[in-house]
């Protein structure tokens, strides 16, 4: 029983013990190097949310300004006030070449765009010009472009001769992102233009002296296929691109939508939108009064039996809501293009001063005789996976070699038929002689 008595008293004693330490945890202070850690664990998140602040402030807006931290509003008796401190400066309207891309625009810093005005000044001179176009991304502009051509001439009759010459193209425009390169080259003594067959040109091009791969820049489908004649590029429709005297305006399309109809011959777009225009501010509210008309747009036709540029008849009309336009199109069918990228000019008076160029991420259309409705999310592009003419003969060659191989097959197995069917009739008589 005393053990008994003696065991409890010493539990008691450690519960008591026990709960002394308890009380003494909670009571204790924290500790001041503690305290320290949290305050600059605090202090960097601070930096941390005002950094991203920061960064998203010139992202968007595009300015160098501090953040709002750094700002006092408080009015000079101490008060605060929603007035702002800083006096407003009035917006510039001066026109920028540099504007925002509802596109993604590509990695690479140049885009080849095309050629025009290739012309002979004098008929009597073996000089010839013409300019090339290039689409502005990224990285230094290059004063000088040089390439080469090469000339394709009649010598005798059914005899041509490829002459190599190279060309040195200097920039003559530069506005809106697109670059003018002025080039020329000279014919050889006793040479016409008349007697040259065509002028195409190699890919490869060096930028103030440092050559560029193939693959360097991009080429438009229109450019690679102006560059297997220059001489058939009289026309210049890239030359308004880079026409100071010209409103050029961007348009994008809201929800971005092409309806096609073949048999009313036409294709429209609603929901149209000022992505960007050179004017100045005044100017272009006074633009979206007057910008409905009607306007010639160039589009390149990839149908097969017409591949060319075409100019089609298009007309612009302002939506009630006052900011947004419909585009509406009557090509001649057949007609299948990528109408991205796609210039047109204004035709009415009013308007004449307007350049207006498509940019469209879906920009689709198909007007070919078995297609009548269609959506703008099907592409058709050189690069397609489309069979070209090359594979569909390739793939009926193939199918007539096989062909007459299954029929040589067949005759031989016939021929081997009739040769065994003696064999057996004679092996057949000589058992019945002998029985």
């Amino acid at each position: 029983m005393k053990q008994f008595l003696l065991l409890i008293i010493i539990l008691e004693i450690v519960l008591i013990h026990t709960d002394i330490q308890a009380e003494n945890q909670k009571t204790r202070a924290i500790p001041n190097f503690m305290k320290k850690i949290k305050q600059k664990i605090k202090n960097l998140q601070k930096v941390e949310v005002r950094h991203l602040q920061t960064n998203v402030t010139d992202d968007v807006y595009d300015t160098s300004s501090d953040s709002t931290e750094d700002i006092d509003t408080s009015s000079p008796n101490g008060t605060s006030t929603d007035e702002p401190t800083t006096t407003p400066t009035e917006v510039s309207t001066v026109a920028t070449t540099t504007r925002p891309n509802v596109i993604t625009p590509p990695a690479k810093p140049l885009s080849l765009y095309g050629f025009g005005g290739f012309k002979q000044p004098i008929a009597s001179s073996p000089l010839v010009t013409w300019n090339t176009y290039f689409r502005y991304y990224s990285g230094p502009k290059p004063k000088v472009i040089t390439y080469i051509i090469y000339i394709t001439i009649y010598v005798r009759r059914l005899e041509e001769k490829r002459v190599p010459k190279e060309v040195n193209c200097t920039l003559k425009g530069d506005l809106n992102d697109y670059l003018q390169y002025d080039c020329n080259t000279t014919l050889d003594e006793g040479v016409k233009l008349d007697d040259v067959e065509k002028i195409s040109v190699d890919p490869t091009f060096t930028f103030d002296g440092v050559k560029q791969e193939k693959d360097a820049i991009e080429i438009k489908e229109e450019a690679e296929t102006a560059m297997e004649n220059l001489s058939e590029q009289k026309e210049d429709k890239y030359e308004v691109l880079v026409d100071s005297t010209k409103t050029f305006i961007e348009m994008s399309s809201t929800n971005n939508k092409i309806e096609s109809d073949y048999s009313a011959k036409k294709f429209n777009i609603n929901g149209l939108n000022i992505l960007y225009s050179s004017s100045s501010n005044a100017k272009l509210r006074q633009l979206q009064q007057d910008m409905s008309g009607k306007y010639t747009f160039s589009f390149y036709n990839q149908y097969e039996s017409k591949k060319r540029d075409e100019n089609v008849a298009c007309s612009i009309n302002k939506n009630e809501d006052g900011t947004t336009y419909n585009l509406e199109c009557n090509p001649d069918v057949p007609f299948i293009a990528n109408i991205n990228d796609g210039i047109g000019n204004g035709d009415d008076e009013d308007i004449k001063s307007n350049t207006i160029q498509l940019a469209l991420a879906d920009d689709y259309v198909n007007l070919s005789p078995n297609t009548t409705t269609t959506s703008n999310h099907n592409y058709y592009r050189k690069n397609s996976s489309g069979l070209s003419g090359g594979a569909i003969a390739g793939i009926v060659i193939v199918c007539i070699v096989a062909l007459v191989a299954v029929s040589l097959l067949v005759l031989m197995l016939r021929k081997k038929g009739q040769t065994t069917i003696p064999q057996d009739s004679t092996q057949s008589i000589f058992n019945m002689n002998s029985v």
